[in-house]
């Protein structure tokens, strides 16, 4: 399970060299992984038995990932402190998952371990897994002793108070693998003020969300919120060799970090991020229009033309596709070369057969096409080409086929504003 360690290149500057350990890179997107690994190799685990685990939202997704096929796992996460994405990937192996009031006392019955020791004690078949009762010391000598591997003098170790679990420990560890000059930096968030330590240093969310959403697009690291807190951390040290911890994965928050309206509507995004995402949604296109792009009009099929008209169309313009109308000239579908191609090298159809047996029906009516107009902005028309190959232009009434456009055609408009 070892993590590779890479300079990030683009935060450096020849003054701070600053490095990063993937701890991410594992089958949870968590360092909690490791974590769990070791937790449950010390268990014996009978098929059928019940984990509880009152934790956080990532070392639940990595022990139940790891117990799948052979455990229930209960989960018992504070509300509101887990990602949408999490919650689903959880469910999706099974986990029951069992909410609590936010900011309730430690000691609280209603606090997650609390509640979570409760359950397994009254639970018949249950193992309490808890990060924060188990000995971690030799996965963080592990961590750590991979860093060693890389040879370079760090002075400076930043991680994330809350994914750490025993700092005392982990500290220990830093000084015993990297030696005692070395300076640990915890990070926890601006808002958690319960968490501050004399050492640590406190983020804001908006500097961790774009630092993460810069790691991703400057640096081709994949990585999270809290790994974007911690390179933020990193950023205003005062060390000159970094190496920071990143402990989660960017594709558990697809509907937060990864998502640009979600950042816009909740002001998680600095000045940089924010020029840099309106300049690629908005700004590229200057308010441009389909009827900008200057499309040639739609070349038709009719649905009782055979399917080898439609294809000899296709080929002979070198279309990949050809909308189908009725005999008013009215759309009710589509058709694709290559789906043509694939029906005749199945025998499912013959050159023959009529092509409204391979059309598509989906067409600017139906819940998954969207009518796109002359006048729809080419912003919205590059977001419809996320999930669809082609956009077939029509009327306001969405019943006349008037051009067909892919997404090439956007890229062609925007190369020849460059020149």
């Amino acid at each position: 399970m070892s993590a590779p360690i890479v300079p990030l290149r683009a935060a450096s500057t020849p003054e701070k060299q600053i490095f990063a350990s993937l701890q991410y890179l594992n089958g949870s997107g968590t360092i909690k992984e490791r974590y769990a690994s070791k937790i449950l190799s010390t268990i014996n685990l009978q098929q059928g038995c019940v984990l509880v685990v009152g934790s956080t939202g990532n070392f639940a997704l990595a022990v139940a990932r790891q117990a799948a096929g052979r455990c229930h796992v209960l989960a018992v996460l504070p509300e509101r402190k887990t990602s949408t994405d999490k919650v689903k990937m959880m469910k999706s192996l099974g986990v029951e998952i069992v909410r609590t009031p936010l900011g309730a006392h430690n000691e609280a019955p209603e606090h997650p371990k609390q509640l979570a020791k409760s359950i397994a004690a009254t639970t018949p078949n249950a193992i309490l897994v808890d990060e924060y009762q188990s000995d971690l010391t030799s996965v963080f000598d592990e961590i750590l002793t991979e860093t060693t591997q890389a040879n370079i003098a760090f002075d400076t170790l930043v991680v994330s108070l809350k994914e750490i679990v025993d700092l005392p420990l982990f500290t220990a560890a830093v000084a015993k693998r990297l030696g005692p000059a070395v300076k640990v930096i915890t990070v926890s968030s601006a808002a958690d003020a319960a968490k501050k330590v004399e050492t640590g240093s406190y983020i804001h969310e908006r500097d961790a969300y774009s630092t993460a959403r810069r790691l991703i697009s400057q640096e081709g690291v994949l990585a999270g919120v809290s790994s974007g807190m911690v390179v933020a951390a990193a950023l205003k040290s005062e060390g000159k060799k970094i190496l920071c911890i990143l402990d989660d994965a960017a594709y558990n928050y697809a509907s937060t970090l990864l998502n640009d309206d979600f950042l816009l509507e909740q002001n998680l995004l600095d000045d940089s991020m924010l020029r840099e995402i309106r300049s690629r949604q908005v700004e590229r296109y200057r308010g441009a229009s389909v009827e900008d792009l200057q499309l040639p009009s739609a070349v038709c099929i009719l649905e009782s033309s055979s399917v080898g008209d439609a294809r000899t169309v296709m080929i002979e313009r070198d279309f990949s596709y050809l909308p189908v109308i009725n005999a008013r000239r009215k759309m009710i579908g589509f058709v694709s070369l290559g789906s043509v191609d694939a029906h005749l090298s199945s025998r499912e159809v013959q050159l023959e057969t009529p092509v409204s047996a391979v059309a598509f029906k989906t067409f600017s009516r139906d819940k998954e096409f969207k009518l796109i107009t002359p006048s729809t902005p080419l912003v919205e028309l590059d977001t419809f080409f996320d999930t669809h190959p082609a956009a077939f232009i029509t009327d306001e009434a969405g019943e006349f086929p008037l051009g067909v456009c892919t997404k090439l055609d956007l890229i062609r408009f925007l190369n020849a504003r460059r020149t």
